[in-house]
C-alpha cells in the first residue's frame, strides 16, 4: 500500500475531501499542518505531497521538501494559485516529482520544471441543500440579474455598461485597502447621485445580503441570477469559494476557458454554464449582457459530489507513477552494486 504524507498549511474542508478520497481508494494518507522532521524520518511514508496556496515555499518548507528528497520519497507540489511570479533558477533545486496547478494557463509559470505535471484546482465542498419540490419553470421572459466581485477598487464599476440589474460586491475592496463599507457606500451614492452609474447598479457589502440575494433569486420564477467569474484577476482560490457559495442554488456561471479546465468533465457552456474567452471576457460578457432572454438561461445544476471524482482518480495514477519511478530508480541502483 502506497503510504502518502500529504502537508497543507491550514486546515480546510477541501484538504480533508482529498485525504479522505485517497484513503478509499487505497492510499494511506497522514494529513498534517505541520512541519515536523523526526516524524519524517519515524514515517515510513513514500510519498510526500505539498498543498500550497502560491508560491514561493517558506524556509521550513523548503527544508522539509529537500530533507524528503534526500530520504529517496516521492514529492508532489500542489500550487492553487499560480499567478504569482518566482525564481524558476532558485526552484530548479527543489523541483519536485509531480507538480499540480489548478488550471491549464499557469502550467506556463513552470515550463521549465521538468517534471510530471496535472490539473489539480481545490475541491469543492458546498453544503448540503434541503430537497426542494420541482417547479414548473415559466414560459415567459424572465429578468437576468447578475453579480460580479470587485477586486481591486471601486471603479472596476465604469467597466460595465449594461441595462440588466447588476450587483457589486465590494467586500474584497474593504479588506484589501482597509476602507469602510461606510465610505464606500458614501462614494458610490454620490456617483448614483450624479448620474456616474445608472440605478439598477447596486452595491452589495455584506455576506448576509449576498447569501440573501443567491437564495431569493434560486427561489423565484421571474428572475434569475448569472453570477460573473470570468474576470482572469479572479484567483482560483476566490473561483472555487464562489462555487462553494453558488452551485448549490443553480445559478448560471459565466466562467473564463482557463477557469473551466480545472473540472473540464464538467462543464459544457450553453448547458449548465456559460464559457467566455479570458483574454476578451468583458467584450464577450457585454455580448451576454445584450442577448435576448425569452426562456430561463442555463442554470449550473451539477453534483458537487461527482465533480472531483475524475481528478481523484487521476490524482491516485500520479501518486503510482511517481512511487513506480522511484521504486525503478532504486532497483537500478541496487542492481549494480
Amino acid at each position: 500500500m502506497i503510504q502518502s504524507l500529504i502537508y497543507s498549511r491550514q486546515a480546510s474542508a477541501s484538504f480533508e475531501i482529498l485525504c479522505e478520497q485517497l484513503s478509499e481508494l487505497g492510499i494511506q494518507t497522514f494529513p498534517t499542518q505541520s512541519l515536523n522532521l523526526s516524524r519524517l524520518l519515524l514515517n515510513s511514508c513514500q510519498v510526500v505531497h505539498f498543498l500550497i496556496d502560491e508560491l514561493p515555499l517558506t524556509l521550513p518548507e523548503l527544508l522539509f521538501l529537500s530533507v524528503s528528497k534526500s530520504l529517496g520519497r516521492a514529492i508532489i507540489l500542489s500550487v492553487y494559485n499560480s499567478q504569482c511570479k518566482h525564481d524558476s533558477s532558485f526552484f530548479s533545486l527543489f523541483t519536485p516529482d509531480a507538480l499540480t496547478v489548478s488550471q491549464t494557463n499557469h502550467l506556463k509559470f513552470f515550463r521549465h520544471w521538468n517534471c510530471t505535471k496535472m490539473i489539480l484546482p481545490e475541491l469543492l465542498t458546498p453544503q448540503k441543500r434541503k430537497a426542494q419540490s420541482s417547479q414548473t419553470q415559466t414560459k415567459n421572459q424572465i429578468n437576468l440579474e447578475f453579480i460580479y466581485p470587485m477586486l481591486n477598487n471601486l471603479e472596476e464599476v465604469f467597466l460595465f455598461n449594461s441595462s440588466q440589474t447588476i450587483y457589486f460586491d465590494g467586500r474584497l475592496i474593504t479588506k484589501k485597502h482597509k476602507q469602510s463599507p461606510s465610505q464606500l457606500r458614501q462614494k458610490w451614492n454620490h456617483w448614483l447621485k450624479i448620474g456616474r452609474i445608472p440605478r439598477h447598479f447596486h452595491l452589495l457589502l455584506s455576506s448576509e445580503k449576498i447569501e440573501a440575494l443567491i437564495k431569493d433569486t434560486d427561489a423565484s420564477d421571474l428572475a434569475q441570477l448569472a453570477v460573473i467569474l470570468a474576470n482572469p484577476q479572479l484567483s482560483p482560490r476566490q473561483f472555487t469559494a464562489w462555487l462553494n457559495q453558488t452551485i448549490n442554488f443553480n445559478q448560471l456561471i459565466i466562467l473564463n476557458e482557463f477557469q473551466a479546465t480545472g473540472y473540464s468533465h464538467t462543464w459544457t457552456s450553453g448547458r449548465n454554464c456559460r464559457i467566455i474567452s479570458a483574454q476578451n471576457w468583458l467584450k464577450e460578457l457585454h455580448h451576454i449582457f445584450e442577448e435576448p432572454r425569452i426562456q430561463p438561461s442555463p442554470k449550473s445544476n451539477l453534483n458537487p459530489d461527482l465533480m472531483f471524482v475524475p481528478l481523484i482518480n487521476d490524482l491516485s495514477r500520479l501518486y503510482i507513477q511517481v512511487f513506480n519511478q522511484k521504486t525503478s530508480l532504486i532497483l537500478d541502483r541496487s542492481a549494480k552494486i
